[in-house]
């Protein structure tokens, strides 16, 4: 999550139209690594169900 606050502010910092043009590309290739990352890090769907189905 830090990470992708990084991009953020990386993103907010540029001024020129060219600067952010080219920060938010390359930012947008990090966003999707980075969110495949945490979406691995949380359960789906039929693992909650099972974990939930254990527990009672």
């Amino acid at each position: 999550m830090r990470r992708l606050d990084t991009l953020a502010e990386e993103l907010e910092t540029h001024n020129k139209v060219g600067d952010s043009a080219k920060t938010s590309k390359e930012a947008e290739t990090k966003v999707q690594e980075w969110l495949a990352v945490l979406a691995r890090c949380l359960p789906t769907g039929r693992s909650r169900q099972r974990h939930r189905s254990r527990a009672m």
